[in-house]
């Protein structure tokens, strides 16, 4: 208690000093005037000759319903449908079972509504009693919750008795009526109507607080603005009004963003109305507008206070999450480590755990993910981020936070893909795409971040997947470099996979439209040469480029290396560099070595091997093995054998799960023709024991005894 005074006397200052003191949601339902609903039956009565009826008289105007209600059914069974007491005998019975409706047992308020119905049909000229049974028929549908019908009955009461007495009170309920469908227009209209025709009646003050909620509800703040303005100018004492009211001023004011405003209600109601049930609702909101406010020191000892007060409640699992929040955006306060509640502050990322593991589901989930993925992107922790964005989609796909989530999902992405491509980890960008591939992403707008997805899974020979990304960028890609781009792209994955007839169709289709601009260019130069306006060529196309690798790349799968070797000369003779570079040297050279041009297939080779050295991260490790091992071959082929045998280890060596069986019976054949037995032997013997039982063993005896073979004839020779 101690420290709710000081925290008290601290905001009170804040406030001082925030603005000077001007009168002045979520909404609860209104505390209703029952009107003739809470009239006990006040009936000028004098005792009669019937000690049963004096009886039933008594309690029911003791208010004692239940008790009467027995009394009058007994006594109406004896009197004749035509008895002047009979009317009079039937309202007292209807009226019982009315009030006691509206003391909770409200089948009774379904039987009143049925007997006062029965008897404004049997009795027609009562008109003023049936006035009366007529408010009650409608105030019962009220209180039952049948809405429509009470205002059916109600607006039938005042065209049918507009000169009765609860009229005005009839227009209030229906604004009540209205107001608790959430129609708050239907509802305003009928407070206004209640103000303008009885400026002075009874329910005036509730008719224009509740104006003001209506307006706020339906933001037209600047009309509730008005209304309340009005209310305070007539009502300025907040002591006097109403707790329902005060608390959803305060609610008008924290939605229109006025938090002083808002600060001062929630604080004056909270110490106002310290035991009521909305109390800690109050302090809740307060310590939100002081958040707003930006003082966050006294946000966060009110959240503590409240989580103190009140530690099950809503209100406190609120408390809690909104010191997460705070630590998210302003951490590294110093803080009262002692106050309840703190941790929340200081660690957010655990309250965030925590909180889902408590709420897997619901609205609360809906938040902490949110928040959670947040703080992690502002970690720099991306791939935690992006997974509590994909989770928060997944759970709520038509949620409030859906546009930020995909925004902060496409940035999580966009960060992961490049940090991965960068190490070569096509893996980890596989695993991205399979976990975003239902979330959109692959759009024209994220070119860069797709075509890279793209790729990687290309590479990882996952051409399925490589294909969907490709053919989605070319239906939402606007730009024509980029759509060229996605073009090539397709061309090569259909090469890749073995489709050579799909890719060279792919690429006739883009080789005709790419020599569009040259052919106007031509036609330009032949009209205007007298003129003087001749344009200067266009420099090579970088798209012929491409489509010659891809041709190259195409034909070199298939076997066919003269034609494979023309397209990639034309790609190396232009001079300029392309990424993968160091591939199509290398494939180059193996073209090369296949029509046994020893001389370029080395000097491929080795450019391949310089390429790869440079940026071996592009590439992978394959291409250094397979540029050693060639070279290798080559060198072997002419004679070099110490050279060869020195590329064949470089080979062995780059990658030990790459270890190359032929490569072990290559280095064997070269230390034979060196002449050295003991690493030859050493070799044969080693691929004998890595290649196991069949093939290998079998080609190394072989290549032991050939070797045994040359080894005497040259000693015989000699």
């Amino acid at each position: 208690m101690k420290k709710f005074v000081i925290l008290s006397l601290l905001i009170l200052i804040l406030i001082c000093r925030l603005s000077g003191f001007t009168e002045g949601g979520d909404n609860k339902e209104y505390t209703q005037n029952k009107g003739s609903s809470e009239h006990i039956a006040a009936v000028q009565y004098t005792t009669s000759d019937d000690p049963l009826f004096d009886q039933a008289m008594v309690d029911y105007q003791s208010g004692i319903y239940a008790d009467a209600l027995e009394k009058f059914k007994a006594i109406v069974k004896n009197e004749p449908d035509e008895a002047p007491k009979k009317e009079r005998l039937l309202r007292y019975i209807a009226d019982c079972h009315y009030f006691v409706g509206l003391k909770g047992e409200k089948k009774n308020l379904h039987t009143a509504s049925d007997l006062y119905k029965n008897i404004m049909h049997k009795y027609p000229s009562s008109r003023d009693e049936n006035a009366i049974a007529l408010y009650r028929v409608a105030d019962s549908y009220a209180v039952l919750n049948f809405y429509y019908e009470a205002i059916r009955e109600f607006e039938n009461f005042c065209v049918a008795y507009p000169d009765s007495p609860y009229v005005p009170e009839a227009v209030f309920r229906m604004g009540n009526v209205f107001y608790k469908m959430k129609k708050f227009d239907e509802a305003a209209l009928k407070y206004e109507e209640y103000v303008h025709k009885f400026p002075a009646g009874e329910y005036a003050k509730r008719a224009y607080f509740s104006l003001g909620d209506c307006y706020s509800q339906g933001h037209k703040e600047d009309v509730a603005e008005r209304w309340y303005r009005d209310a305070l100018d007539k009502w300025p004492d907040l002591e006097n009004i109403p707790e329902d009211f005060l608390l959803n001023l305060g609610f008008h004011y924290f939605r229109s963003m006025k938090y002083r405003d808002a600060l001062r209600i929630f604080f004056f109601y909270s110490n106002a109305f310290t035991d009521s049930e909305n109390c800690k609702r109050g302090l809740f909101f307060a310590a939100r507008s002081l958040v707003e406010l930006d003082q966050l020191h006294l946000a966060l000892k009110m959240f503590s206070l409240v989580i103190e007060r009140f530690p099950n409640s809503s209100e406190a699992m609120g408390s809690a999450i909104m010191m997460a929040n705070t630590g998210v955006k302003k951490p590294g306060m110093r803080v009262p480590r002692y106050f309840q509640g703190m941790q929340n502050y200081i660690d957010p990322l655990q309250t965030y755990k925590d909180m889902l593991a408590k709420f897997p589901t619901g609205e609360y989930a809906e938040d902490l993910l949110f928040q959670k993925g947040f703080l992690l992107f502002k970690n720099n922790r991306y791939e935690e981020s992006f997974d509590a964005y994909r989770q928060l989609i997944s759970q709520f796909p038509q949620g409030k936070y859906k546009a930020e989530a995909v925004k902060y999902i496409i940035m999580t992405t966009d960060r992961l893909v490049e940090e991965n491509y960068a190490k070569g980890d096509h893996l980890a960008l596989a695993d991205i795409y399979f976990k975003s591939r239902d979330k959109g992403l692959v759009t024209g707008d994220n070119f860069k971040m797709s075509y890279t997805m793209g790729d990687s899974l290309k590479r990882l020979r996952l051409y399925d997947e490589a294909m969907e990304v490709f053919e989605k960028l070319l239906k939402t890609s606007g730009s024509i470099i980029d759509r060229n781009k996605i073009v090539l792209a397709i061309a090569d994955t259909e090469c890749e996979r073995g489709n050579y007839n799909n890719a060279e169709r792919v690429l006739q289709q883009l080789s005709a439209i790419s020599s569009e601009a040259e052919r106007k260019l031509i036609s330009h130069n032949r009209k205007n040469r007298s003129k003087g306006t001749v344009k200067s060529s266009l420099p090579e196309n970088p798209l012929h480029k491409q489509m010659n690798r891809i041709l190259g790349n195409g034909y070199f799968k298939k076997g066919q290396f003269e034609q494979a070797a023309l397209y990639y000369s034309k790609v190396l003779s232009s001079g300029e560099s392309m990424e993968g570079m160091a591939l199509v040297y290398l494939n180059y050279a193996e073209c090369m070595k296949a029509i046994k041009s020893l001389p370029l297939a080395i000097t491929s080779y080795q450019k391949a091997i310089e390429i790869y050295n440079k940026e071996s991260q592009k590439y992978t490790v394959e291409v250094i093995i397979d540029s050693y091992r060639g070279l290798g071959d080559c060198l072997f082929e002419g004679g070099r054998y110490s050279e060869a045998i020195s590329m064949y280890k470089q080979s062995l060596a780059k990658h030990e799960r790459h270890e190359n069986l032929w490569t072990i019976y290559s280095m064997g054949r070269g230390y034979a023709e060196l002449r050295e037995s003991g690493m030859a032997d050493k070799k044969f013997s080693e691929l004998k024991t890595k290649g196991g039982e069949g093939f290998w063993s079998n080609i190394a005896d072989h290549a032991l005894r050939d070797y045994s073979w040359h080894e005497k004839y040259a000693l015989v020779q000699q």
